[in-house]
């Protein structure tokens, strides 16, 4: 194994810098999905004209995904904090793209290698991206949930322990993203918009509450949280309600004030797996982006939410001064993680 100087770990982290600093992937557009184009609501609606829907891709960040700039972030505080003095070895629970962006960076840091602490059950892609970026998995128990374990492993082994769900950094990295998607959105003279994300670790939802809304003139940009139906209905990377009120749990989640007044609607629940993995097909082949199931499940939120507005006649809410309706939706992890399920793959043989 080649050991790199600290000046050359500097230099390695400095190239992900510049990356996530001047290369984030400008905004797409979205096309309004066919089961909505063709519904009657949709038709009645007057919408075809006035509304405009994007995504800000974080998948295309190289060999990393959307988490990058959180992940990033909270190892730069741990180590300015001096956690990785001694050259620990790393333990970090994850269902895939947040560990995976860990296993990439980890070499740039003073540490030994990052090790990966999953749910039985991951999608056997995720496994092998976390393996192929270089991270130590490390199953939990059955019945054993990983967050749990992790801190189990700590305290056992001694090894360094950065929890995505607790950490600051997490909320703090994606700072950087919310710029950047205020600059890109204004730049196409989109000024009043929603910001919709799938509810993971929440710090996405609570980064657009802290910087993109505060930095919007008159605080125009509204905030949309979309989750999965239930465990039966679960979409990969995403929680449910009931897996949010287990949060409360991990380390003692600490944001539970603030997350009270972030969203600016219910969180929508009603996606099912079918119609997101139906959509996320849809996506790739209308679109030619390889969004994830996170993505599409986002996405089809959002048109729930439309439709839920327009059925009860209050489309004003979601409307601009202009009056259309405007949205911009955080696309985090690319499908080819997936392409092991033929639960998943079947949405892709027709």
């Amino acid at each position: 194994m080649i050991r790199l100087d600290k000046s050359q770990k500097k230099r390695m982290r400095q190239r992900v810098l510049d990356l996530v600093t001047f290369k984030l992937p400008p905004l797409v557009q979205v096309p309004v999905p066919s089961y909505v184009r063709e519904a009657e609501w949709f038709c009645d609606s007057g919408l075809e004209q006035s509304l405009r829907v994007f995504a800000f891709p974080g998948f295309n960040l190289g060999a990393f995904s959307g988490k990058l700039l959180p992940t990033l972030q909270a190892w730069l505080i741990d180590e300015a904090a001096g956690k990785f003095d001694d050259r620990p070895i790393v333990l970090g629970a994850t269902s895939g793209n947040w560990g995976k962006d860990s296993a990439l960076i980890a070499p740039t840091f003073n540490v030994k290698w990052f090790c990966a602490v999953v749910n039985q059950g991951i999608p056997e892609g995720k496994v092998n991206h976390l393996r192929a970026a270089g991270a130590e998995i490390i199953f939990a128990p059955a019945g054993f949930p990983a967050t749990d374990y992790a801190y189990q492993l700590a305290k056992q082994s001694g090894h360094h322990l950065i929890d995505q769900y607790i950490h600051e950094g997490s909320i703090t990295g994606h700072e950087r993203t919310m710029n950047h998607i205020l600059y890109q959105m204004q730049q196409m003279g989109e000024w009043e918009f929603t910001l919709g994300a799938v509810t993971g670790t929440c710090s996405t939802l609570m980064a657009a509450n802290r910087y993109l809304k505060q930095r919007s003139p008159d605080n125009k940009i509204k905030v949309m949280g979309v989750a999965s139906m239930s465990k039966a209905e679960k979409v990969p990377g995403s929680r449910t309600l009931e897996d949010l009120c287990e949060l409360k749990e991990i380390g003692g989640f600490p944001y539970w004030e603030e997350w009270g007044s972030v969203l600016d609607f219910p969180i929508v629940t009603s996606v099912t797996r079918k119609e997101a993995y139906t959509l996320n097909a849809e996506l790739i082949q209308e679109a030619f982006m390889p969004v994830g199931p996170t993505g599409a499940l986002v996405t089809a939120g959002f048109f729930h939410l439309l439709r839920e507005h327009v059925e009860r006649g209050e489309l004003r809410a979601l409307k601009n001064e202009n009056g259309a309706v405007v949205a911009c939706l955080v696309w985090i992890d690319s499908y080819l993680a997936y392409l092991d399920d033929p639960k998943y793959t079947a949405f892709f043989q027709h």
